[in-house]
């Protein structure tokens, strides 16, 4: 399933991981730890943390979404295709919201998030 985490590649041995953004310290953007380096992976954090603070519902969806995730994997292959790719949609809607909300913080994300498309267009870790 493409929201699975990925395993990490070589070049991750050089960077510092991300502060995890998930209750349970799984963290959804660990990719970031491949292809952004210390500062840009702070820069978005700070936003990520900026956002948080001012719209505190955008945090409970997104532990919502995590705890849908966590229930679906459990699910194991009894999990349906349609289930996995509705969840999806929703994670992508999110991360939607939450990409224009760090904009709308810190405007100079934009190379960062182009930087992170560019590798998710390239193959270099998984959506």
């Amino acid at each position: 399933m493409a929201l699975a985490q990925t395993t990490p590649t070589a070049n991750t041995a050089t960077t510092t991981p991300t502060t995890p953004t998930t209750p349970d310290g799984n963290g959804w953007h660990r990719h970031h730890d491949s292809v952004l380096t210390a500062d840009e992976r702070a820069q978005l954090e700070k936003a990520r943390q900026q956002v948080f603070a001012s719209d505190p519902a955008l945090k409970t969806e997104q532990e919502g979404l995590f705890q849908q995730f966590k229930a679906l994997r459990s699910q194991g292959s009894t999990a349906t295709d349609a289930d996995k790719t509705a969840l999806k949609g929703q994670f992508k809607a999110y991360e939607t919201k939450m990409r224009a909300a760090e904009l709308a913080v810190d405007s100079t994300l934009a190379p960062i998030f182009a930087k992170l498309d560019a590798a998710h267009q390239n193959g270099r870790h998984s959506q």
